[in-house]
């Protein structure tokens, strides 16, 4: 009694099937057998050991994937645009906190050290509509999670330092040249955060025409001779 043959493997040659190459077992006397058969129907075999993909198939296939990455590339896209806009969100918050902590105390300065009542006037208006304003951007931050800014950046302080070292007509005139720079600044800052949607973009718009009347009267300021 002669042993049964051992069955021999080959992978057929070009035969690909939905992105799987086909083994194929054969026998010594026996047809050959793919052992992929659940792929059958995508292939198509030749004498030759070699197959392809039906043409249509390959459209569907090629369709399919196309789809797959555009759903994959889109869905990451949003993502990734979510995720900006929000750190622009709570980045936004935390400056118009640190402004306002700025403009309370320069508003409480001008009242102490400004020559003209005007600048005293200003100075009251500042420490009273940028002190209502953090306590609004301070519950936005709560809300949104933002830890809490408790003092001024850097730059903001070293305009503080440098306003409480003038007196006279010159803290006057250094005083109103600064209300107009910074508030040009915060106007920029808060007419692009008002172009999105979300409570920081409502917080913005609700604060752009306090900004823009605190302008106008620094640039007032800025003009006057006295």
């Amino acid at each position: 009694m002669q042993p049964e043959p051992k069955p021999r493997f080959q992978v057929s040659g070009s035969r690909f099937c939905s992105g799987f190459h086909v083994v194929r077992q054969e026998h010594s006397g026996v047809p050959a057998i793919d052992r992929l058969e659940t792929y059958e129907a995508g292939c198509e075999a030749d004498t030759h050991g070699k197959g392809e993909m039906r043409k249509g198939e390959m459209r569907k296939d090629a369709i399919f994937l196309a789809a797959i990455a555009a759903l994959t590339f889109n869905s990451g896209l949003v993502r990734a645009r979510s995720s900006d806009s929000a750190q622009a969100d709570r980045a936004f918050v935390r400056e118009a906190i640190q402004s306002d902590l700025a403009e309370v105390q320069i508003g409480k300065l001008a009242q102490e050290k400004g020559v003209s009542e005007k600048v005293k006037q200003f100075g009251q208006r500042l420490q009273g509509d940028h002190g209502a304003s953090l306590e609004k951007a301070r519950s936005l931050a709560e809300s949104m999670n933002i830890t809490l800014p408790t003092a001024p950046n850097a730059k903001q302080e070293a305009t503080y330092d440098k306003l409480s070292r003038l007196s006279g007509p010159q803290f006057d005139r250094w005083f109103a040249k600064r209300m107009v720079q910074d508030h040009k600044k915060d106007i920029k800052a808060f007419r692009k955060e008002s172009r999105r949607s979300g409570p920081a973009a409502d917080f913005a718009k609700q604060t752009l025409p306090t900004l823009q009347e605190h302008l106008k009267t620094a640039k007032s300021l800025s003009s006057s001779k006295t």
